[in-house]
């Protein structure tokens, strides 16, 4: 019965063992999938904001003036162009967060690519500004879509 019993807790043990790796497989490949639909979900953000600039002749212009002054648009504008800007900086936020979950697996640093677009273009500056007193998001990530590097 002693030799029965040392059996059966050895069998016991390598069915806890394998359990554990396997696991660690299934948790491995779930974070793999994760990682790939946050890629494909920062991919399509990006497609649908760049839509409206190559797929709207009259935004394009409003993006164009916009991006080198508020003052160049009338209301209407501004708050077509502000409404694209605050979609943008919408995606630094998520983008950031997925960063520091290191969840986020694209072939471009995204909040990079907005932080320059930002820091080379007065009406981005100028609507980014405007955030400054509702900005919820981390103050590391406005310093870092502010700041010229």
């Amino acid at each position: 019965m002693n030799r029965l019993n040392e059996w059966l807790t050895l069998a016991a043990n390598i069915g806890v063992i394998a359990g554990l790796v396997f696991l660690g497989l299934e948790i491995q490949q779930n974070t793999t999938q994760l990682r790939a639909n946050t890629s494909y979900s920062i991919n399509d953000a990006l497609a649908k904001i760049n839509a409206p600039r190559y797929l709207d002749a009259d935004f394009a212009d409003i993006w164009v003036r916009g991006l080198e002054s508020l003052d160049n648009l009338d209301e209407v504008e501004k708050v077509r162009f502000e409404s694209y800007a605050y979609d943008l900086v919408n995606l630094a936020v998520y983008v950031d967060k997925l960063e520091k979950q290191d969840l986020s697996d694209v072939h471009l640093d995204v909040v990079d690519l907005i932080s320059r677009r930002i820091q080379d273009n007065p009406g981005l500056r100028a609507v980014l500004t405007s955030m400054k007193r509702n900005w919820a998001a981390s103050e590391e990530l406005y310093t870092r879509l502010t700041d010229d590097r």
